[in-house]
């Protein structure tokens, strides 16, 4: 392919702020690769600075931009700014997985524990569905239709607060 062509630090600075830190673009409109642009800022404090900047800038705009709507009555900019922006105040997406009695099942761990007793539990575990607390009774889970039973026994087992 050849050598790319020369480019000026403060043509390439100019471009940062233009683009918005966004060097494919920018590789586009010097012709060049988008990798020859990223050694040429990463080279250089100074144009390192400016991308970041011009990057954090970026995210200023689009901030505003989401206070905005959210403030105009878009429900769903309000929900993603309030669960990204308001953390501590309790905004938050996550599942929360309790046991029969309402018990919040901590962390990955007890929940890994919880499964590796089922499936130690079962003789076959790939011919026993596995239904959660409440499931089939409208607690939780949904209406799962009734207990799985083990097509060996006939019989259903309870490991912890799980009926499998």
């Amino acid at each position: 392919m050849g050598r790319p062509p020369t480019l000026m630090a403060e043509n390439v600075a100019a471009a940062l702020v233009t683009f918005e830190g966004n060097l494919t673009h920018m590789a586009r409109m010097f012709k060049v690769t988008r990798e020859h642009l990223c050694r040429m800022v990463a080279n250089s404090p100074l144009l390192t600075a400016i991308k970041n900047d011009a990057r954090e800038m970026l995210i200023d705009d689009i901030e505003w931009s989401l206070s905005r709507k959210a403030k105009e009555g878009d429900l769903g900019s309000a929900k993603f700014y309030l669960s990204t922006q308001a953390r501590h105040r309790g905004y938050t997406e996550k599942v929360v997985l309790v046991d029969s009695q309402d018990r919040v099942i901590d962390g990955r761990d007890k929940l890994d524990r919880v499964i590796g007793r089922i499936l130690e539990s079962l003789p076959d575990a790939g011919s026993v569905a596995i239904e959660p607390p409440g499931a089939g009774d409208g607690t939780a889970g949904g209406d799962a239709g009734g207990v799985p039973v083990l097509p060996e026994s006939g019989a259903a087992t309870q490991v912890d607060d799980y009926t499998i």
